[in-house]
């Protein structure tokens, strides 16, 4: 009877995958597989085990062998072995797990699970057999820390002796960082509405949000456009109140480029925000990587009114755009929403514009700003849609599909 019960449920594990989270391991007179390490007495359902443990998920995935056993994944899998006091430390985060169950005999699974697992694999999650017997478990969600971004490719495993030792997937083990160039201009508005007090405080912004990029190594260049009043009998580059304050790549450095910020005094005046916007066209042709699709042009523009040349806005505004140039809008006080969208986008949305409503809240907006830029900008999107980019999706590529689903598995 006990040999019959344990065939009828691999035949109900087997057939209904998606139901077989948790499983208890013994209800009436039937012996549930269960994994060791994870306390259990009869009736008791895991998900509620008195230690406060969540669910691992066991039973994610099953795939059967020849030898006699199979395979199970356990992706939200917590290591319980670990005894630190930390509530929130990193042993709490489930790494997921993998394990080698047989059909006879004693009914716990021992865990076969790469030595090097980092929390928040979800390893098991993805698992295949092929009919080789080659196995590969995938950790969709394994990270890894790039600069300025976190980059979650996913990671797969390769193992041709069930678990005894593990290799990194050949088809998986070049992934890297993304490799990206980011050329970001600042365009502040330094207008006699502004104020020295506010001026300071749009000079901190900047620094904390060029502080987000890594300018130490030249992936990413950071310039600085102060503008206000236009004097129509002078050349755009001769311009004595729009000016380029800090030439784009001048500084190399975190420190140095706070330093030259530091020293920015504002101008006063009026706020012609239209020719400062083709202003910044000639900075950023002053890259040599202007052509590269490899580098993503971004201009933020930072006013707190109305621009002094409106009817050459939206013209303005184009033509930077034209040129692959991602533009941001951040309007504080009195700024003209409907100016910081025709910046931004051109379109009546608040895509890429943001408001504040005094110049001390400017420190709100800085995170979002980050995120928005390594989402729509370096990501390439056209879409605009920052909540679907990769940089900062849960879940990544790498590691759901199965690499042999075109063979004839076990």
């Amino acid at each position: 009877m006990l040999h019959c019960g344990r065939a009828i449920f691999l035949w109900a594990l087997l057939s209904h995958m998606c139901e077989s989270f948790n499983i208890e391991d013994s209800v009436e007179s039937f012996n549930f597989i269960h994994p060791a390490g994870l306390a259990s007495q009869a009736g008791e359902n895991l998900s509620t085990s008195d230690e406060g443990r969540s669910p691992s998920f066991f039973g994610y995935n099953v795939k059967l062998d020849t030898s006699g056993s199979f395979m199970v994944g356990a992706p939200y899998f917590t290591d319980t072995t670990n005894t630190s006091d930390e509530k929130n430390s990193s042993s709490r985060i489930p790494t997921g797990n993998l394990f080698s169950c047989h059909l006879m005999g004693n009914t716990n699974c021992s865990s076969i699970r790469p030595p090097d697992l980092q929390p928040g694999n979800a390893f098991g999650q993805s698992l295949e057999l092929s009919a080789e017997g080659d196995l590969v478990a995938c950790s969709p969600t394994q990270k890894q820390m790039c600069t300025s971004v976190n980059y979650n490719p996913g990671y797969c495993y390769k193992t041709s002796d069930l678990g005894q030792a593990w290799n990194p997937d050949p088809r998986t083990i070049n992934t890297s960082c993304p490799i990206f160039a980011l050329d970001l201009m600042f365009l502040l508005d330094g207008s006699g509405s502004v104020g020295a007090d506010n001026f300071e405080r749009v000079k901190n912004w900047t620094k904390a949000v060029a502080n987000n990029f890594n300018i130490n190594d030249d992936s990413t260049r950071v310039g600085v456009v102060q503008y206000a009043h236009f004097y129509d009998s002078l050349p755009l580059n001769e311009q004595p109140y729009i000016v380029t304050e800090i030439a784009l790549g001048e500084y190399n450095s975190t420190a140095a480029f706070g330093e030259a910020v530091d020293k920015i005094d504002l101008f006063s005046f009026t706020t012609y925000t239209a020719h400062a916007l083709n202003k910044t066209v000639a900075d950023f042709k002053s890259s040599n990587r202007f052509d590269s699709d490899s580098t993503a042009k971004v201009l933020i523009l930072l006013t707190d009114g109305r621009s002094s040349d409106a009817e050459y806005l939206e013209q303005s505004a184009a033509y930077v755009r034209s040129l692959g140039i991602t533009t941001f809008s951040v309007g504080v006080g009195r700024a003209v929403k409907k100016e910081l969208r025709v910046v931004a986008t051109g379109t009546d949305t608040d895509e890429r514009v943001y408001y504040v409503s005094e110049f001390s809240g400017l420190n709100e907006i800085v995170n979002r700003l980050r995120n928005a830029i390594l989402n729509f900008a370096l990501e390439g999107s056209s879409s605009g849609d920052v909540s679907a980019i990769a940089y900062d999706l849960q879940l990544a590529q790498i590691g759901f599909s199965s690499h042999y689903s075109n063979k004839k598995s076990v």
